[in-house]
């Protein structure tokens, strides 16, 4: 989040502003080649958190320190960026304070010149059209199967270098891809990139910043998180706020239906496991003939990743379950860091579970482990529970349902992975859909996905609300529009 300066902050509060705009040209090592600096005519500039390309501008100005060519080799062309500065005046110093409105690639750029006009007009999208297929993202060598297991921090490091990005902030993931991806020629960069956030990372946010930066990070609505306007300036420069709720769309129940696994050894059901020594063990036994050309105690041979079945039925369940398979040795069952844990089935009940073996992870003082992948039909079912929600399941609005099956959700292959798409999915029906409208003078400085806050003792829309879309008219009565979510003190990823 770019830093704003204490000038930054006292002009949006002047009552009377005098504007201007500075267009820095820039080569694609983001050095200055040349500037244009002018009156605005007509302009603004769009931000959304939930489209492809983030920010977007639109620009008219006069032109008043020399003239342009758009041609090849000239000032404004394909092999040049933009960068935006919007400027406000201190009334008080007459000083011009700057703001970094983004680095965008240019686009429908329109010049005219005459004894009466020197104006140029162009469009504006950010960096994320160079990999997305609007400019550039199609690349000979971005053809093949991505294989399972790659860690998907240093994946987008190095796709962005082959790519020629050497500017980026990837926060430290610390996951694996869970399947292959296949890659053909008609999928771009961004094609890859948009499957992974989207079936592996719902709740991180992809974007180029004001300053051309590459960012993959969490999406981050904690109480700690600073509150960038208040009514110290919405006081000064609000016009109207207004409930923006949409009742079609909200859902407080979501199901996800993932992919039903199948195994590629076994499907046994198991018998209670009980050893005790050299050291006490209690989970689960089977026998998987499939494995027997493995030897008796040759399980590091089991191809990596390979999924192996089994059931649990009428077994009570165990704190640290372990498995055996035939004669090989016992190992721990886990999620993730921690001991799996199996619930309790009837005679008439059986649960039918994947794991898969990881010969080098150290779990309990042991080396080797079962992975719990999950249920063999992958599921989840979470609810609304936040009492503070206005569409909390046990409040006025009762429970309304929204399962989730085929598609992209068949990419889903493990609990965790239902886990985090199901608590992104209610975090888009129902808490994206308790927002607001907000209309202000404009602030350039504002950004998506950062926390205001408004108080009105006599209005009934007041509170804290995160940003998630702005659409801000930059001439000097212009004014912006702010799309809200109220925030709660609730973030399901808080622990992660």
């Amino acid at each position: 989040m770019a830093v704003i300066t204490q000038d930054q902050y006292n002009v949006v509060k002047q009552r009377y502003r005098k504007i201007s705009l500075r267009v820095n040209l820039l080569n694609f090592d983001f050095q200055v080649v040349d500037s244009i600096e002018g009156n605005l005519i007509t302009g603004g500039v769009a931000i959304n958190a939930n489209s492809d390309i983030r920010r977007t501008c639109n620009i008219t100005m006069v032109i008043k320190n020399n003239t342009f060519h758009i041609e090849s080799g000239g000032q404004i062309w394909l092999d040049k960026y933009i960068q935006i500065y919007y400027g406000i005046i201190n009334n008080a110093t007459e000083e011009t304070i700057w703001t970094n409105m983004g680095i965008f690639m240019i686009n429908n750029p329109n010049h005219i010149y005459d004894a009466v006009n020197n104006t140029i007009s162009f469009q504006g999208l950010d960096l994320m059209a160079k990999i997305s297929g609007i400019r550039n993202g199609y690349f000979e060598w971005l053809n093949g199967v991505i294989p399972q297991g790659e860690d998907i921090r240093t994946l987008f490091i190095d796709l962005l270098n082959q790519a020629g990005f050497t500017r980026y902030n990837i926060e430290n993931i610390n996951i694996q891809l869970p399947y292959d991806i296949e890659v053909t020629i008609t999928n771009s960069l961004y094609d890859v990139f948009n499957e992974i956030r989207n079936n592996i990372l719902p709740n991180y946010e992809m974007f180029f910043d004001t300053d051309g930066v590459f960012n993959l990070k969490r999406i981050y609505n904690s109480e700690s998180d600073p509150i960038i306007i208040n009514n110290d300036i919405f006081d000064k420069t609000i016009l109207n706020i207004a409930n923006d709720v949409d009742f079609e769309n909200v859902k407080n129940a979501i199901e996800i239906w993932g992919q039903t696994l199948d195994p590629s050894y076994g499907n046994p059901v198991c018998d209670a496991y009980y050893q005790q020594t050299p050291r006490v063990i209690n989970g689960y036994s089977c026998t998987i003939s499939s494995l027997t050309e493995y030897g008796d105690d040759e399980i590091d041979d089991i191809p990596e990743y390979s999924y192996i079945g089994f059931g649990i039925q009428n077994i009570v369940t165990t704190q640290k379950p372990y498995l055996k398979i035939n004669n090989f040795e016992p190992h721990p069952i886990v999620n993730n860091k921690e001991d799996a844990f199996f619930q309790f089935r009837t005679p008439e009940d059986i649960d039918y579970y994947v794991v898969v073996y990881d010969k080098e992870k150290q779990f309990d003082n042991q080396t080797g482990v079962f992975q719990m992948i999950g249920f063999q039909q992958i599921y989840c079912y979470i609810e609304d529970n936040n009492p503070d929600s206005s569409f909390y399941v046990n409040g006025t609005v009762g429970k309304i349902l929204l399962p989730l099956s085929g598609g992209e959700y068949d990419n889903i292959q493990t609990f965790e992975q239902a886990e985090e798409r199901a608590e992104w999915e209610l975090y888009n029906y129902a808490r994206m859909n308790d927002r607001i409208r907000l209309s202000s003078v404009t602030i350039p400085w504002v950004d998506v996905n950062q926390k205001i806050e408004y108080i009105n003792e006599d209005a009934e829309i007041s509170g804290i609300f995160i940003i998630k879309s702005v659409s801000m008219d930059l001439a000097v009565e212009g004014t912006m529009t702010l799309e809200c979510i109220r925030w709660y003190d609730y973030d399901p990823w808080d622990n992660q």
